[in-house]
């Protein structure tokens, strides 16, 4: 066995100057965990497995299936799965090992045994990892999606380094290619040196593009309260992207390859949907969900018909499109109550609703202040509202508010909750709502 006691370290592409040929003469050469690596496995798979064993044994499910059975046979399959992770780990532990022949190589794991023969691989890629090790990916030549995924939890020696070295190193390859295909695709009328120009330009604008993408996400959280300016910014992104998309092609794409030079904005396309939906969902109440459903519905189609139609390398990748499809959904439903809510000059119907308790609830940077409401006017059954903090600290339990009803601008009812002023009935907000984060 070589070096399989010895610290691991990541795997390195070897340089050309340091490491002859593939040498068959040096195999076979078993490998197998290395010893830091196999206690870090054997320690979290045993504490995996303990707890899990603790839990079944000392929680009291008998009382729990009484009450609620479907609880407790949820939390019965939660530790069964635990444990079956764990006693997997503590299994991988000690089967984990690399065999490197001269004509092939053998990955061996708990319940599975993969080889792969040398003359069929079309090439290898190393992908991270993360924490200090890489994963080493061989692609047969038979099929793309036939690979043969080598975790390095071993010490990488030069004949482990020998036995991959001569592969074709798919990952380098991919980069060149991309650079041929911009080079011969984009502006082809344009001299070299001008178009490397407005390459290098290109790429800084999609850079920025994206950095400002993320800096409008983040504030989006941070800031105490969400101006109109800051949604309309972050509802115009996907609708940029598919322009720039559009514009500079093929420069710009969507979901690019890991290895691909163009400038990947598939980030401003499906994220500012995420921003919005936490928005509408923590300010805005509906009455029934069939027509936010048709908004989602019609807003997803928009969004996804119109990146597919500009993108021909986006209609290609038939997952990219269904996860852009979901990502567009849920931005249609967030616009599109924004835009019902903020568009909407109808006139309100209101309604006295008792207030039967109150909550402050926080989930990550989202701070939100519900108020449970009787069953009144829109409100049919017992209901848990967000309103602003103003309003919260101003009502108590017992109390009675207002809840303004709407039509809708794109006719999907909508209605708020605000304190009833007595002198004049109803005491309503200066603004339709207010972004509550912290």
């Amino acid at each position: 066995m070589a070096a399989g006691a010895e610290e691991n370290e990541e795997y390195e592409e070897p340089e050309a100057v340091e490491l002859p040929l593939f040498d068959p003469e040096l195999y076979p050469r078993s490998y197998c965990a290395s010893l830091g690596w196999r206690l870090v496995i054997l320690a979290c798979s045993a504490l995996l497995a303990l707890g899990a064993l603790c839990g079944l044994a000392l929680f009291d499910f008998a009382s729990l299936l009484n009450s609620t059975p479907l609880a407790a046979l949820f939390l019965i399959a939660l530790f069964a799965v635990f444990l079956g992770l764990g006693l997997y780990g503590l299994l991988y532990g000690f089967r984990f090992r690399v065999t490197l022949v001269a004509d092939h190589v053998e990955l061996v794991e708990p319940f599975r045994r993969h080889s792969l023969q040398r003359s069929e691989i079309l090439g290898r890629r190393v992908l991270p990892g993360g924490q200090g090790f890489s994963v080493i990916v061989l692609v047969s030549s038979h099929a793309e999606h036939n690979k043969l995924r080598i975790p390095v939890l071993l010490k990488p020696d030069e004949a482990f380094r020998r036995w991959f070295y001569d592969l074709t190193d798919l990952d380098r390859s991919e980069v060149f290619q991309s650079r041929i295909d911009i080079e011969a695709t984009f502006r082809p009328e344009l001299p070299a040196e001008e178009k490397s120009r407005q390459v290098t330009r290109l790429r800084r604008l999609g850079a920025a593009f994206n950095a400002a993408t993320i800096a409008l996400l983040g504030a989006s959280f941070v800031l105490p309260d969400t101006g109109l300016w800051l949604l309309a910014t972050v509802a115009a992104l996907p609708w940029v992207a598919i322009v720039l998309v559009a514009r500079f092609q093929p420069l710009y794409r969507f979901a690019v390859r890991r290895n691909d030079e163009r400038v990947d904005l598939i980030l401003p396309l499906i994220t500012p949907g995420l921003i919005l939906a936490v928005h509408a969902v923590s300010n805005l109440n509906t009455v029934g969900w069939q027509k936010p459903l048709v908004l989602a519905c019609a807003g997803g189609l928009a969004l996804t018909g119109t990146s597919v139609r500009v993108d021909s390398w986006l209609r290609q990748q038939r997952w990219a499109v269904l996860i852009v499809g979901l990502f567009a959904c849920i931005y249609g439903y967030a616009a599109g109550l924004e835009s019902n809510a903020l568009a909407d000059h109808s006139v309100p119907q209101v309604y006295l609703v008792k207030v039967l308790s109150k909550e402050v609830s926080e989930s990550s940077h989202v701070k939100s202040w519900d108020l449970t409401l009787e069953p009144c006017g829109p409100v049919s059954d017992q209901e848990t509202v967000s309103v602003s903090e103003t309003e919260y600290q101003r009502i108590r339990a017992g109390d009675a508010v207002c809840v303004e009803l709407r039509a809708g601008a794109l006719q999907v009812p909508w209605y708020r909750v605000g304190h009833c002023n007595s002198q004049k009935g109803y005491r309503s907000p200066q603004r339709p709502y207010t972004t509550r984060y912290r």
